[in-house]
């Protein structure tokens, strides 16, 4: 499953994009889930909420209270990874929306045209995504976190908090084995090394006799009876790097 965001202030717009997906929807590789917004206000508070579960949001540029162009400049700030997919009837506006990294820019005169191949694009990227991200459900909200940025995560005072390379912390009430099946269903470069901890084995800059050391010089201590089995795993996942 797909969710398409559709938002524009034009009611008739909205609704003949909206036709159009359901018109090509069979030729999509995913069954597609719609949700339409004609005001910018209610999907900047979903945004806010971190209550917006989108793939894929097509955009108006040209809107009155809060333009398609300052909405994506939110998105991008507030690295949210959604798919961008721009939609006008002015032409001027496609070079000042090069830099909020847009997947296509879809004119509505051409909209049958131009919107299959446009969500075809934007289904490719999403089959990337879903093999690096995973919906992490926080006390702050859900967030997408990607699992290669994961330098570890252990419970601490009944929580698992997870620690990323860019320095985010992400506090969860998830107990670990089920954090670990969420998170190795799409990635298994990860260590348990106590009861309490598991690390990304690509973040490891060193092992000791019974330490394992991070990228962000953060020391994690082995515990004795898992030694044997934590250094066979990282040695092993780096002899099928080198």
């Amino acid at each position: 499953m797909v969710t398409i965001v559709l938002c524009d202030d034009e009611v008739e717009s909205l609704q003949r994009t909206e036709a159009e997906i359901e018109r090509i929807k069979e030729k999509l590789p995913y069954p597609v889930d719609v949700v339409k917004y004609a005001d910018t206000d209610y999907l900047m508070e979903r945004i806010d909420n971190r209550e917006l579960q989108s793939d894929i949001l097509i955009v108006d540029v040209d809107m009155p209270k809060m333009s398609g162009l300052d909405i994506a400049k939110y998105i991008r700030q507030n690295k949210l990874d959604i798919i961008i997919i721009f939609l006008t009837g002015h032409d001027e506006y496609v070079y000042s929306s090069f830099e909020f990294a847009p997947l296509r820019y879809i004119r509505k005169e051409f909209i049958k045209e131009e919107l299959l191949y446009a969500l075809l694009a934007a289904c490719r990227n999403v089959d990337t995504k879903r093999n690096e991200y995973v919906w992490i459900k926080t006390i702050n909200g859900d967030y997408n976190v990607k699992t290669s940025e994961i330098l570890y995560y252990e419970i601490e005072n009944r929580r698992c908090n997870i620690y990323m390379s860019d320095g985010v912390l992400f506090s969860t009430k998830y107990k670990i084995k089920d954090i670990r099946k969420l998170i190795e269903q799409k990635d298994d470069a990860f260590v348990q090394i106590n009861s309490g901890c598991v690390v990304g084995i690509r973040h490891i800059k060193f092992m000791s006799k019974g330490d394992i050391g991070v990228k962000t010089d953060k020391i994690l201590q082995i515990a004795r009876r898992k030694k044997a089995e934590v250094e066979k795993i990282v040695l092993d996942y780096w002899g099928d790097k080198l």
